[in-house]
């Protein structure tokens, strides 16, 4: 009894806890469902607490059978209800047991239909801030207990994109299917598939989650035939770049690493096929254009701008570089194989065409790349480049660098002096790094121009040898270099042509710099040296062969400047005519001071063992010198832009010859045995200079010159000994119109100049002249007055003062002598050969009067004698004596319109307009506009011309001529009684108040 008592207690006992734990169990239930009912009822006053979010949800349905909760048309939005995601439909089942017990377990989360969207600002994608708390993230506080979700399931979703306040299809047919969400494990492994304008990809891969909100993302992404600017493909570009368009296909792994404390981080690796593939920059230049290829990417930091490619290939496309500026550089590239077959390359105005080749390792360190690379190059030319560790190969040829100098000033700042040049061919070969590149090799160059602000030089082809080009000290090192007709022009207008140059055989190189402010120090070689010239209208060839020089030279803003020595071996000037003008051998000298800017020259000496010139004096009188250098160059004057300076020159042995074209008979004078020193000259900076000149004329007669120079005054003489008379009888023949057959001469001319106005006494000693009248217009006999000179040896000695004024007008210094001599034999005849002075003259107290024209000799009067005076005719008793008189103001003007007339007459056949211009031009050395009309030219010319002693003394000597002719004519006055007086031609003694422009004959007769 006891026995069944206690078993019965025992069941009691049983059933009662079982009862407890089903009462528990129904509380727990009911607790469980109010509070689920509390959520569902303030589920929105929680989430817009927790979450600052709005929900939405047309139906909810909590199914406690099978513990699940379905959502109908949820939507997920801001607190102004715009929908962050939404879905039409949302399954979650819990395992509630594990749920209650709070290890909150979630079987499966499925979304149907759900929607959200993509924000584009410019080139930024992002996702909607889903949360309200900073950064659109929970806060930063561990999960207090454990979950997991088993699986979640995403069927028919669709992702939009928002641009500029538009809602547009982007992504849509989206699966995903996430298993095993845990706290325990914090990683996930997402499969997601889906269209993009109805084109699949796939993203296969895991995710994992650090402890501070820290995810990291590796997906495996494949996509395949997306149109770039159809499906607007969010992909990783370069930044500051755009892809534009084409069609690609992807197959690589991407990593997106997000944390709230670094800086979110991109890279990617994998493979893309591009087909006509178009990138731009971000100024919008297109610098990928129709580009068809492949490339393998190891990493991609697209955060940090690094990319390292295993291989790149391009079957065909048009790259072009694009500007790098401190907003944006170019991201680092380093590329272990780039292949390519027709890849067109643009950079500045570069332009490559038809490229193919590999180059492997690129990157920063360009020694370490290797390169087999050819196509062709601004259109006309072709390239070649081979290297590895160094340059083995560098061909170009038929480049033309006209218009790709921007990219070269780049690098040398000289080269922004080059206006053109054509690449014939280039050899060569050499090393490369990222900052250095050393080129060696040999080339044509064609059409080379450069042109700087003081000269410019023009050379059609040059050839050398490169012994080494250096980008980094930016200078070429050259062994060899020939040039062919070249031009050289400065501003002061040096015209030097068909300049042909062959220089460095024989050294190992010429070092020559290429920046813009430079020092230049070598020995260079020539050869040959051999160019055209236009000296004063007289073109010449000169030849310069095996010339030693050394240079010293460096520039800055002013231009360049050095010093210098050289040694040359033979120099030779040819005229056009093939006929020598200058030799010179074995000449060497120092040049201290070398400049640009102003154009010097400081030489300190130059000897030479052998020298030949030519002097020719031309038609016009131009004188040239060796066919180079007109002697009044070489005055003491010097300007702004020009200045010569020698210490020292000595020539032993040299020969010139004189040919003087102006004459009627052109003569020909030969000076040989010259020994030449000069000593600071043209004297600028020193208070004196010299020069000293001696040898032979025609191989017999001495002759000597010596002369001071001083910046204000040159003096100096010139003696000639025992010359042959005969030799100079061309000049007589010309100025005269008499010729000398035999006699000897000795000259002696000591000269000053000072302030542009030369006077000299040339002292002429003729012995025993044979002296003919052939064809002369002169009032006087010159075999007459020479016999009545003669003296008791058969000397014949004059004394002609001379004064030359330097003018613009050019002066016949010749003529002026001759002139002078004709006027000192008249006065010799008069008192040598007919007694005409006043001293042994008689005369009456009556004169008559003779009026002139003013500036002419034409005689106003029809009467000039009175019947006194016509009476003494027949008396042979009487003589008449003439004086001429000069009005100075009122001749003056008449005298320069005549002075004007001597130029009319090189011109023929030419209008009145023209032929001012032509004169005031030509002559005149005048600057005249368009609209000067002919009365303002006109005027000008008579201001510019001077009239001179001389030319009043011709018009008196002209005056007294017309009365002495109108005596014979009308009065039949004997030739020989007639007389003109020398007197002050300015003032006469017999009457005032009238015009001076007048004549004063007298008769008288022969003292006893």
């Amino acid at each position: 009894m006891k026995k069944l008592t206690n078993n019965t207690t025992s069941k009691n006992k049983r059933l009662s806890v079982f009862k407890l734990i089903q009462i528990m169990t129904a509380v727990l239930f009911i607790l469980l469902f109010l509070f689920i009912t509390a959520i569902i009822i303030n589920y929105n006053y929680i989430i817009e607490k927790l979450l600052q979010r709005n929900v939405h949800i047309e139906k909810f349905t909590f199914n406690i059978k099978n513990q699940s909760i379905e959502l109908s048309d949820f939507d997920f939005r801001d607190l102004n209800k715009k929908s962050l995601f939404k879905a039409k439909h949302v399954s979650l089942s819990f395992d509630i047991f594990k749920t209650i017990t709070f290890r909150p377990t979630i079987k499966s989360i499925l979304l149907e239909n759900p929607e959200t969207h993509i924000i584009k600002n410019k080139a930024i994608y992002q996702l909607p801030y889903y949360f309200g708390t900073q950064n659109g993230l929970l806060n930063n506080k561990k999960i207090p207990f454990k979950f997991t979700i088993n699986e979640i399931i995403v069927t028919g979703g669709k992702i939009k994109l928002l641009e500029n306040k538009q809602l547009s299809n982007f992504i849509s047919d989206i699966t995903i299917k996430l298993p095993a969400i845990s706290t325990e494990t914090n990683k996930i492994t997402p499969e997601i598939t889906g269209k993009i304008n109805n084109k699949l990809f796939s993203f296969k891969g895991i995710s994992k989650f650090g402890q501070n909100k820290e995810v990291s993302n590796i997906f495996n992404v494949s996509i395949t035939g997306l149109d770039l600017v159809s499906d607007k493909l969010i992909i990783p570009v370069m930044p500051g770049f755009t892809l534009d368009a084409g069609i690609i296909d992807i197959n690589a792994q991407l990593r997106y690493d997000i944390s709230q404390s670094k800086k979110t981080s991109i890279s990617v690796n994998g493979t893309l096929k591009a087909r006509n593939l178009t990138v731009s920059d971000e100024t919008g230049n297109k610098i990928i254009q129709r580009l068809n290829g492949s490339i393998k990417v190891s990493h991609y930091d697209i955060s940090g701008g690094n990319i390292l490619i295993d291989n790149l290939s391009v079957n065909s496309g048009i790259f072009t570089f694009p500007a790098i500026t401190k907003k944006n550089k170019l991201f680092k590239a380093h590329i272990k194989t780039l292949t390519f077959k027709t890849l067109d390359f643009n950079y500045d105005d570069i332009a490559i065409k038809n490229a193919s080749g590999t180059i492997k390792e690129t990157g920063s360190d360009m020694s370490r790349s290797i390169f087999d690379i050819q196509g062709a190059i601004q259109n006309t030319g072709t390239f070649k480049f081979k290297a590895e560790n160094k340059i083995d190969t560098l061909n170009i040829t038929r480049l033309s660098l006209n218009s790709i100098n921007p990219l070269l000033i780049k690098q040398f700042s000289a080269i922004k002096k080059i206006d053109s040049l054509f690449i014939n061919r280039f050899n060569g070969y050499g090393t490369i790094s990222q900052k250095d590149l050393n080129i060696s090799g040999e080339g044509v160059f064609e059409n080379l121009t450069i042109k700087e602000d003081a000269f410019s030089v023009e050379i059609p082809s040059i050839k050398f040898d490169i012994v080494n080009f250096d980008n980094k000290a930016q200078s070429v090192s050259v062994k060899k270099v020939i040039v062919s007709n070249a031009t050289f022009k400065n501003k002061s207008d040096l015209d030097i042509s068909k300049i042909n140059l062959s220089l460095g055989d024989g050294i190992s190189e010429i070092k020559v710099p290429l920046s813009s402010q430079f020092v230049f120090e070598n020995t260079i070689p020539v050869s040959n040296l051999s160019f055209s010239h236009n000296s004063w209208g007289y073109p010449y060839n000169a030849f310069i062969e095996n010339t030693k020089l050394t240079t010293s030279l460096k520039t800055d803003k002013k231009g360049i400047s050095g010093s210098a020595q050289f040694l040359t071996q033979s120099i030779k000037i040819v005229n056009n005519k093939g006929v020598d003008g200058l030799i010179i051998n074995k000449i060497a000298g120092t040049i201290d001071t070398i400049t640009t800017e102003p154009f010097t020259i400081n030489c300190d000496t130059i000897s030479s063992e052998y020298m030949y010139a030519r002097m020719d004096i031309a038609s016009n009188m131009n004188i040239l010198f060796g066919g180079i250098i007109n002697p009044d160059s070489l005055t003491g004057e010097t300007t702004e832009n020009k200045y010569f300076h020698l210490a020292n020159l000595n020539i032993t042995d040299g020969n010139l010859a004189l040919f003087d074209n102006h004459l009627t008979n052109p003569l020909f004078f030969d000076f040989s045995g010259i020994n030449l020193n000069i000593h600071n000259f043209p004297s600028y900076i020193y208070p004196t200079g010299t020069l000293s000149l001696s040898g032979k004329v025609d191989a017999i007669n001495p002759f000597s010159m010596n002369i001071k120079l001083s910046k204000k005054e040159i003096t100096g003489d010139f003696k000639g000994k025992d010359f042959l008379l005969f030799r100079t009888s061309p000049y007589l023949e010309h100025y005269l119109g008499h010729s000398i057959s035999s006699g000897r001469l000795d000259i002696d001319v000591p000269f000053t100049t000072n302030n542009a106005v030369t006077t000299m006494n040339i002292a002429i000693s003729m012995k025993n002249p044979v002296i003919q009248k052939i064809n002369s217009s002169l009032p006087i006999d010159l075999y007459k007055v020479f016999n009545s000179i003669q003296e008791k040896d058969g000397t014949v000695k004059l004394n002609l003062p001379v004064e030359l004024k330097k003018d613009k007008t050019k002066v016949d210094f010749f003529a002026v002598i001759f002139e002078i001599m004709q006027k000192t034999l008249k006065i010799t005849a008069d008192k040598f050969i007919n007694p005409t002075s006043s001293e042994i003259i008689k005369y009456n107290p009556t004169y008559s009067i003779v009026y002139f024209s003013n500036g002419t000799s034409n005689i106003n009067d029809t009467e000039i004698l009175d019947d006194t005076m016509k009476q003494n005719i027949t008396n042979k008793n009487y003589i008449f004596s003439i004086s001429s008189f000069i009005e100075k103001k009122n001749d003056s003007e008449y005298i320069k319109r005549n002075i004007i007339k001597r130029f009319e007459k090189k011109y023929q056949n030419l209008s009145k307009t023209e032929l001012y211009r032509s004169i005031a031009i030509k002559d005149y050395n005048l600057d005249i506009s368009e609209n000067t009309s002919d009365d303002d030219i006109f005027g000008t010319l008579l201001e510019r011309t001077e009239v001179k002693q001389e030319d009043f003394f011709a018009l008196s000597y002209e005056r007294s001529e017309s009365i002495k002719q109108l005596l014979i004519s009308r009065y039949k006055v004997p030739e020989n009684r007639i007389f003109i007086e020398e007197t002050d031609i300015f003032s006469n003694p017999y009457i005032s108040g009238i015009s001076n422009a007048i004549g004063i004959i007298r008769t008288g007769t022969i003292k006893n």
